[in-house]
């Protein structure tokens, strides 16, 4: 995956001294609730959609004809909601948010079809930080108890110790996955953008007890961007 994404970046250096270079700035939001297994035996669920944030800066070099390449440096928002039915040695119901904030480098060749603009690639990321908030009820001697927990994630590859964390997870701080998306032009500056990313990577690094969670991050991205800069090159 790393050497594909820098063959795809030379390609783009190669071309960026004979074509138009146009520099925009993009703002959106991901729908992202991820693949998931869980097997540990104090903790089991499913994930739903989680909201976040999209945005940044964005380059897309013409090649020739309708083709050209896409890149750009984004703060992008992932992470899912999990409900689950047991915590730990409790038992009974409740939700588990879980916030991941990468910088997100995108390259995607495209094509252009009348004000229509095919994606296809790939996206490396690095998590700036995370954070989960746990909301947990449950039955004791007969009466109605709720646990509210917050906490910062553990970016780490040492295995978390059963103090760390209510729900003992860390996480990795690289991703890699493909993306496919499709863009229409609203005007010469704007356009609107339908992205779909997949993430490749386990991003939970390990956990408590055996448990071997694997989580892929998934996102679906609507965003709007403006050209604020085009660079002719002869």
């Amino acid at each position: 995956m790393k050497n594909l994404m820098m063959q795809i970046f030379c390609v783009f250096a190669f071309y960026a001294a004979t074509a138009q270079t146009e520099v925009n700035m993009i703002g959106g939001i991901n729908l992202s609730s991820g693949t998931s297994t869980f097997s540990a035996p104090y903790f089991g669920g499913r994930t739903v959609a989680h909201f976040a944030p999209r945005v940044g800066l964005t380059l897309e070099q013409d090649l020739r004809d309708r083709w050209g390449l896409y890149t750009g440096l984004l703060y992008s928002g992932k992470g899912f909601k999990l409900n689950f039915e047991q915590l730990k040695d409790g038992v009974g119901e409740g939700e588990a948010k879980f916030a991941l904030n990468y910088l997100e480098l995108p390259i995607m060749a495209y094509c252009k079809i009348n004000k229509f603009q095919a994606q296809l690639g790939t996206y490396a990321a690095f998590a700036i930080n995370g954070r989960s908030t746990t909301v947990f009820e449950y039955l004791e001697s007969g009466i109605s108890q709720k646990l509210v927990n917050e906490q910062s994630l553990i970016f780490s590859d040492i295995a978390a110790t059963e103090d760390d964390l209510l729900i003992p997870f860390g996480f990795r701080r690289s991703d890699f996955g493909l993306m496919a998306g499709l863009a229409y032009q609203l005007s010469d500056t704007g356009k609107l953008s339908f992205l779909f990313s997949k993430g490749l990577t386990n991003v939970i690094s390990n956990g408590l007890n055996s448990a071997n969670p694997v989580l892929n991050n998934a996102a679906f991205s609507v965003s709007l961007s403006f050209a604020i800069n085009r660079i002719n090159h002869l």
